[in-house]
């Protein structure tokens, strides 16, 4: 029942992806023994008749949703006002990175090769309207946002990542299936 909810949903909602229940007893059991689908259910991503990803998630319909969401379209929202930013950052129990840049650098090129990969366990999005960049303090860095019920007085609830002194920032995932995230950063040399 929550795999046709969250179907309902992307429906009613113009998302541009196809949900496909397919029984794996009977006339189904060769395309569920084609596609790998040893555990029920089993849910997976497809891209032009091509396996992309498969989901080890929660199976509520949001949780569905919101892995359909990460997934299609462009890996980073680009984010134009204050307002925007101001839902984009409250709205999600996982981590939000906003990558705040003027131009071109190896930090946002790194910042959108792990949102291109990590989508589908974060969001993230782009800032680079000039105002909102002054806003932010930022004009090439990486923000990351803790989830809204995670907040609290003792730390803050962004922590900025700006290229310098570190060569890249990376995430990665603690264990399969569902994971949690640790950020790691490579010191320069001879810093």
């Amino acid at each position: 029942p929550d795999f046709e909810r969250a179907a309902k949903v992307g429906n009613k909602n113009d998302i541009p992806v196809t949900f496909v229940k397919v029984n794996c007893d009977g006339p189904g059991y060769h395309t569920c023994h084609d596609a790998n689908a040893d555990i029920y259910p089993t849910l997976k991503l497809y891209r032009s008749g091509v396996e992309e990803r498969r989901y080890y998630g929660e199976r509520t319909p949001k949780d569905l949703v919101r892995y359909v969401l990460n997934m299609v379209g462009d890996h980073a929202k680009v984010i134009p006002t204050q307002e925007e930013l101001d839902k984009f950052t409250v709205s999600d129990p996982q981590y939000m990175f906003v990558g705040a840049f003027t131009e071109d650098s190896p930090l946002k090129t790194e910042f959108l090769k792990q949102a291109e990969d990590l989508r589908e366990f974060n969001r993230f999005a782009l800032v680079s309207d000039p105002a909102l960049l002054e806003k932010l303090g930022q004009t090439n860095g990486v923000i990351a946002f803790q989830p809204e019920f995670l907040r609290n007085k003792w730390e803050p609830a962004t922590k900025v990542f700006t290229g310098e002194p570190f060569d890249s920032v990376r995430l990665h995932p603690v264990s399969q299936g569902r994971p949690g995230w640790y950020y790691h950063a490579q010191q320069r040399q001879g810093l």
